[in-house]
């Protein structure tokens, strides 16, 4: 029996899709697609990029990722938003994603998406805030579009031109709250003398312990707890699985669950705030 492949070719340039419709969730060709160089997000998770890629390989792709024509309109596309999916699809190995043609592809979209899911640091949402400057909006208008103060957005911006070692810190990970973040770099460029000990000590950058080293006070035992929400885990179970409308995914305990609502980490890495009653309770996942 012979097998005909003679559309993988087609599917590989992309040609079976050019003339799709906006709107239409297609099943567009992995090589048709190109990554957006002016994407907020600068960095990407290679350890949860490849658990994607797994649950891809497992249940597929369950969310359509959102494309714009390619404006050399050689019949290739350019990714709204979605990028990490289609990077996971190509690490399984996958052919096509499910897609939907969306022509007016806003960048403070796409900003606001990745700020939505957290997978925007700071430095990434300055960088994001410089190139709107550039071209010629204000910080009124960057604040407006992005739903944000307009105070939130000057300190942001300042982080552009943070001192190194707070721009490192950012990148680590170990601290991305934009005020404590801010703090830092004000206290940095005023050669405050607590700030070396705090970002070399083993304790949690919280507000508190910046602005205590941004004023010369006693920062307190590395060990030191934070005041406010306590960040809470249970140590009997490694997560919680849940369902809502057919899709899989986990409790995100960064934050704890408020009365009504949880955040939710799906199987294709989104990150939703749901409200609870919508929440099918699967199973917790017991410690290997």
């Amino acid at each position: 029996m012979n097998l005909d492949l003679s559309g993988l070719d087609a599917l590989a340039a992309g040609d079976l899709f050019t003339g799709a419709a906006p709107g239409k969730v297609l099943d567009l060709a992995l090589a048709a697609i190109d990554f957006d160089p002016e994407q907020p997000r600068g960095r990407i998770d290679e350890a949860r990029l490849a658990e994607l890629a797994d649950s891809i390989r497992q249940h597929g792709v369950l969310q359509a990722i959102s494309v714009r024509p390619h404006p050399s309109g050689t019949g290739r596309y350019v990714v709204n938003f979605g990028e990490r999916r289609v990077r996971a699809s190509r690490l399984a190995q996958r052919l096509s994603i499910p897609a939907v043609i969306e022509p007016n592809g806003d960048p403070y979209t796409q900003a606001i998406e990745n700020l939505q899911r957290e997978d925007l640091s700071p430095l990434d949402l300055a960088r994001f805030i410089a190139r709107r400057e550039q071209d010629g909006d204000s910080r009124a208008t960057i604040a407006r579009k992005l739903g944000k103060p307009r105070s939130f957005i000057s300190e942001i911006a300042s982080l552009g031109a943070a001192p190194a070692p707070v721009r490192a810190l950012c990148e680590s990970g170990r601290c991305s709250d934009v005020r404590t973040l801010y703090t830092l770099a004000r206290a940095c460029r005023d050669h405050a003398p607590g700030v070396a000990t705090l970002l070399s000590d083993d304790g949690p950058i919280t507000r508190e312990r910046s602005e205590a080293a941004a004023k010369g006070e006693a920062l307190g035992p590395p060990t030191a707890k934070r005041t406010g929400a306590v960040r809470v885990r249970p140590s009997s179970a490694r997560a919680l699985q849940v369902a809502l409308d057919g899709r899989t995914g986990e409790l995100d305990w960064t934050e704890p669950p408020s009365p009504t609502s949880a955040r939710v980490r799906f199987e294709d890495g989104t990150l939703e705030t749901i409200e609870l009653p919508r929440l099918q309770l699967i199973a917790w996942a017991a410690p290997e």
